[in-house]
């Protein structure tokens, strides 16, 4: 029997156990048909070279998680990904996810990088603040991962209530989203979403920093809980491996970062929204 025909009885065989059944029926309501396609999903997931060697509960429960919170689990689409760490597999929310899950809590989401060659400068004036944000496309390189690890500042990132129409702004600089991820920017990480997709992780680690800190709808706050999973497992490691104090860094980041309450008046030559 070959390795790859193993692989696949051991997946069937747990897609086929009770409890497995009962959560892929309780999240499909019932319907066979979207329950079957999900189970041929996670089946050709588990086969992919990247995560053949993680362990076949790790990507269910990948799987299930994103499914719960009713995201695809295709690639290409770019909202959410199931991705190794180690020898288990995490969920993790891509931007485009955290668009969607925002969209649906009427909440509609910009997430702007801010580069060393921008000209960028926020004004805080109590209740009112005003935001200058130039991009300079001639010098970004943001299609370069090596580039944007060298030379991002940080995410803008704005929020719109759309019922109420309050605006919130919010600069996440690139420490405070390092150690939001529990990654070190000094270091080769091993985590391939942001070797490869660097800036749209960036993003979105981003939005999810700025939405946990508003009220949060169930949707959301089940989202920000199932990405901090695979997070707090490289926060940990971090600790033991640098011995830094996590208290301590998230007090320095915070001394440095911008944030605002409502409305603000910006001044933008372009928006410099991601098209990815």
């Amino acid at each position: 029997m070959s390795a790859l025909t193993e692989r696949k009885q051991q997946v069937t065989a747990f897609l086929g156990s009770q409890d497995i059944t009962n959560r892929i029926t309780a999240l499909f309501q019932k319907d066979d048909k979207k329950a079957e396609k999900f189970k041929a999903t996670i089946v050709n997931i588990a086969l992919d070279s990247s995560l053949s060697t993680c362990t076949v509960p790790s990507i269910l429960k990948s799987a299930l998680d994103i499914a719960e919170l009713e995201l695809p689990l295709a690639k290409g689409l770019g909202q959410a990904y199931i991705v190794k760490y180690k020898k288990d597999a995490q969920p993790v929310i891509g931007y485009k996810g955290w668009l969607a899950l925002a969209e649906r809590s009427g909440k509609s989401v910009k997430a702007k990088p801010v580069f060393t060659c921008d000209e960028f400068a926020m004004e805080d004036n109590g209740f009112d603040e005003t935001i200058t944000f130039k991009p300079n496309f001639d010098e970004r390189k943001d299609y370069d991962p090596k580039w944007v690890n060298e030379n991002l500042k940080g995410v803008l990132v704005a929020v719109r209530d759309n019922n109420s129409g309050i605006v919130s702004n919010t600069f996440v600089s690139f420490g405070k989203i390092n150690q939001l991820a529990g990654k070190s920017p000094s270091k080769n990480s091993s985590f391939s979403p942001y070797s490869e997709w660097n800036l749209e992780m960036y993003q979105a680690k981003a939005i999810k920093y700025v939405l946990s800190k508003t009220p949060m709808s169930e949707v959301v706050g089940r989202a920000v809980e199932v990405d901090n999973q695979a997070d707090i497992k490289r926060i940990e490691e971090n600790k033991q491996h640098d011995g830094f104090n996590l208290n301590q860094m998230m007090q320095k980041h915070e001394e440095t970062e911008y944030s605002g309450e409502f409305d603000a008046e910006v001044e933008e030559t372009d928006t410099g929204e991601s098209s990815q």
